[in-house]
């Protein structure tokens, strides 16, 4: 969104004005019904309701998915999901079962990431504010019944039972997978992916001595920047899957992977006759998951990213070096602009949940 805002600013001459909302109650579609602060957004995960007929949208390019990681230096982060139910790790027949690189149940001590069990992220109040009508949480774990009376399970790391509202409990109970899920809250869960990456680099050479670990997460997303990780590959989403869904993970029949999601860009309709350079822009402004990446492997740590440059640092250099031909975004037609010669946009930015910062540009008419 800083690049789309830097080409409407150097190439286009509009003057942005950035104005930042916190709230969730702050929606895009309401803001596009008020005439006089029409807004362009350029990170929408949610469809706008189709009754808003005013509303221009098309997909940005990017498409999200949440799923389970593991670091690329872990063997099974290249290999299907049935590598786990092997009891042998192919390429070395004398080696242990691939469960053998994540760590046992009971490894991580949760007293040391909250004060009581109260606190815990997952406790004995969480199954009635997620919709669980039979699953509990047992010590912040939620345990399959593979897992009830077999001492060999490993942990798979969560944030909380909202994040993934049974779908990923259910994929390991459907799939036979031998791990106890784990809950750690966000800032629990960013600290153990970066304890298990660092323990992973420091790894032997030895297959026998890797150390992995298995976490919940999304994509596209700077922590796979931070720390090289990849999607542990399982039978692909379907509408027939997803059919079988249950919140309550033991009444759920989901065994796959979750729906993508196409991020997409919404601008009023009003704006493709009355600014035309800036809707040919926006209509023409695209990135997919290789490029977003590309600009978050700019971006310093305090971002998440890989690199050391601000997201203004960030967005300039990728223009600069980029392999994109940006230049084809643009279309520049008999300017309109105010009676003092420029062009007034005010720069929105809304925090609509975990998985993106919604960017919103509203034109002051």
């Amino acid at each position: 969104s800083t690049i789309f805002r830097i080409l409407l600013e150097e190439m286009l001459g509009f003057r942005i004005l950035r104005v930042f909302y916190h709230s969730e109650s702050t929606s895009f579609h309401l803001r596009a019904e008020d005439e006089s602060c029409q807004a362009i957004n350029l990170e929408l995960w949610q469809k706008i309701p189709s009754s808003e007929s005013e509303v221009i949208t098309q997909p940005l390019g990017v498409v999200g998915r949440k799923g389970i990681y593991v670091p690329k230096s872990t063997p099974v982060s290249s290999s299907h999901f049935q590598l786990l139910h092997d009891s042998l790790i192919s390429s070395n027949p004398q080696s242990s079962s691939p469960y053998n690189f994540f760590p046992p149940s009971g490894d991580l001590n949760l007293t040391d990431l909250f004060k009581d069990r109260e606190k815990y992220a997952c406790n004995d109040h969480t199954p009635s504010t997620v919709g669980w009508t039979e699953s509990t949480c047992m010590d912040g774990s939620w345990i399959p019944p593979q897992c009830a009376e077999n001492t060999d399970c490993k942990e798979l790391y969560l944030d909380h039972p909202k994040s993934s509202l049974g779908w990923f409990e259910a994929v390991v109970k459907n799939l036979g997978l031998k791990f106890h899920v784990v809950y750690l809250g966000l800032q629990g869960l960013l600290r153990r992916v970066e304890e298990m990456h660092l323990e992973a680099a420091e790894g032997s050479t030895k297959i026998e001595e890797m150390k992995g670990i298995a976490y919940y997460w999304w994509e596209p997303h700077p922590l796979h920047v931070q720390y090289a990780s990849r999607r542990l590959i399982i039978p692909d989403f379907s509408e027939q899957c997803k059919s079988t869904y249950s919140v309550e993970p033991m009444d759920s029949g989901v065994n796959c992977d979750s729906e993508p999601r196409s991020l997409l860009k919404a601008i009023p309709a009003g704006l493709k006759n009355s600014q035309p350079d800036l809707y040919a822009l926006w209509s023409s402004f695209s990135l997919d998951n290789a490029e977003q990446m590309e600009m978050m492997m700019l971006e310093g740590p305090w971002m998440g990213g890989g690199g050391n440059l601000t997201i203004e640092e960030a967005a300039c250099e990728w223009l600069r070096t980029t392999n994109v031909n940006w230049s084809h975004w643009l279309s520049v037609t008999i300017p309109t602009t105010p009676s003092d010669g420029s062009s007034n946009v005010v720069f929105s930015l809304l925090e609509i949940s975990l998985f993106s910062l919604t960017i919103l540009f509203a034109l002051i008419a």
